[in-house]
């Protein structure tokens, strides 16, 4: 079980994972709040509350693993150990460090400032200096030359990824990373009853405040594992702490169960097609539901205040959106659905489709009986705002303006008193924040998916649909509410 830092998600955990697969079943969940996971309920502090979520995912999972963590993740493994010890076989601590309190206090004091999201967008700035400055500064705000890393700055994509992380976490980001700091204590490593190897990576930026380990008489189930400065010297000294301690770890059987009864409990799963595609599902599985499926650069999550308003509804992220991997093609897509529909017992659906939803909702209602299908904004789709990455991070005030602008004229990119919207849908900062994460989260495949779209069919869509429109000025066709959490009356009386 890997565990990574904040506010970063599973997914940094790539590389470790990918090392780590032709030896062992390995798994990274999101730490609560970061990632796709939910946060933890009530406002308990400290690192307790999340140890116990991992605690119970390990034994829900009936497992007793070796635990690998990184800096936070070190920190949530340490508590987890001496607290539930029997759950577990043994750990591997990365990048866990010593701060004396005059140290923890000076870096904590300024290294959490609030990120909401504000009109301006200068909350992306914010955003962007934070993942920037962590390759060049230790801690991050002190730009002195005292604070100065000699770390090569990560690549575009990588810088983006973490981006997306930090986003995602949203205004509680702190609340396991700044416990992870207070935990930071040689003290409070002594007392783990477990099999433990701590790497020593020179390459660390946490290295100066890791000398402290080296003058502790550590008891003999607790042993440091130096290594070299390099990532693939690093790398070695993971596996190598691993090999040493599977010697006693019991083989494990997947009690994963599959991803019907996984959706129909947790009303949340993924459906994995092959290595590396797979689709997320959300909703409530019932008879004859009804699909939700989204728009370009969009993700199920834009339905979220329907799934909360108790009607039969299914939403899916579509390949290469939100939570989904896969190929970014309307076919693909609706064999996809169609697998997962057959696993789920449905053999008869309604569908709102905005977008593309609506082009693979008319192609999946080739496939599979569609009682009713309501389409909304069943247009082609206008020009794509820029979205590759550069290192001064202004694509993103331009992307968050081209949101702002796409409320306000249509298209988006043609700033004129004839292409304004005469009922303009004016989202809050925080509403335009989400748009902003998914449409960052899908940038990979939305050229392909605009280049299918513009060459689409889309009078296929009006012979089948209900056509109806949101941010489009269409005045012959239904009009949607423009906030989507009012759709619900709409949905349930054009979908009987």
């Amino acid at each position: 079980v890997l565990l990574h830092p904040s506010p970063m998600s599973a997914n940094f955990m790539r590389p470790v994972m990918t090392a780590l697969a032709h030896r062992a079943y390995v798994i990274a969940p999101d730490t609560p709040g970061y990632g796709e996971s939910d946060a933890l309920a009530g406002e308990e502090g400290g690192l307790a509350p999340f140890a116990a979520a991992l605690a119970d995912l390990i034994r829900a999972l009936g497992m007793k693993p070796i635990v690998y963590g990184s800096s936070t993740g070190a920190q949530i493994a340490i508590e987890l150990a001496k607290a539930h010890s029997g759950c577990l076989t043994g750990l591997v601590l990365d990048n866990a460090a010593h701060f004396e309190d005059a140290e923890r206090e000076h870096i904590v004091s300024r290294y959490f400032p609030s990120r909401s999201p504000v009109s301006d967008g200068s909350h992306l700035a914010a955003h962007w200096l934070g993942v920037r400055n962590l390759y060049a500064f230790f801690p991050w705000f002190d730009e002195s030359s005292s604070a100065r890393l000699t770390a090569s700055v990560a690549p575009l994509e990588v810088l983006q990824a973490q981006l997306i992380d930090s986003l995602r976490a949203g205004d509680d980001y702190d609340r396991a990373y700044r416990a992870a700091f207070e935990n930071e204590r040689v003290e409070n490593v002594l007392p783990i009853p477990l099999p433990t190897r701590i790497i020593r990576w020179p390459g660390s930026m946490l290295w100066p405040w890791m000398q402290a380990f080296d003058s502790v008489d550590w008891p003999k189930h607790i042993q440091l594992c130096p290594c070299g400065p390099s990532l693939d010297e690093r790398m070695q000294a993971i596996l190598a702490a691993f090999d040493d301690l599977a010697s006693s770890a019991s083989p494990y059987e997947s009690a994963v169960s599959d991803f019907a009864t996984r959706l129909r409990e947790s009303g949340a799963a993924w459906s994995a097609l092959d290595e590396q595609q797979a689709l997320r599902w959300r909703g409530q599985v019932s008879e004859k539901p009804t699909l939700l499926l989204h728009d370009l650069g969009a993700s199920s999550h834009c339905f979220a205040d329907l799934h909360k308003g108790g009607l039969p509804v299914l939403s899916v992220d579509l390949p290469g959106h939100g939570g989904s991997a896969g190929s970014p093609a309307i076919t693909w897509a609706v064999e996809c659905i169609l697998a997962n529909l057959k696993a789920l017992g449905v053999d008869e659906l309604s569908l709102v489709g905005v977008g593309l939803g609506a082009a693979v909702g008319a192609e999946l209602s080739k496939h599979i009986p569609v009682s009713k299908l309501l389409a909304v904004d069943a247009v082609s789709p206008a020009d794509l705002p820029d979205l590759q990455p550069d290192f001064g991070g202004g694509y993103l005030q331009e992307l968050w303006y081209a949101l702002k602008d796409r409320c306000l004229y249509y298209p988006w990119n043609k700033r004129s008193s004839q292409n304004c919207l005469k009922e303009p849908l004016l989202l809050s900062p925080q509403q335009l924040s989400v748009e902003l994460l998914d449409m960052l989260t899908s940038a990979a495949s939305l050229k392909s998916w605009h280049q299918e779209l513009s060459t689409f069919d889309w009078t296929q869509v009006s012979s089948v649909a209900r056509m109806a429109t949101w941010r489009t000025p269409a005045s012959d066709v239904l009009r949607m509410p423009q906030e989507v959490r009012l759709w619900a009356d709409y949905v349930a009386r054009e979908l009987p």
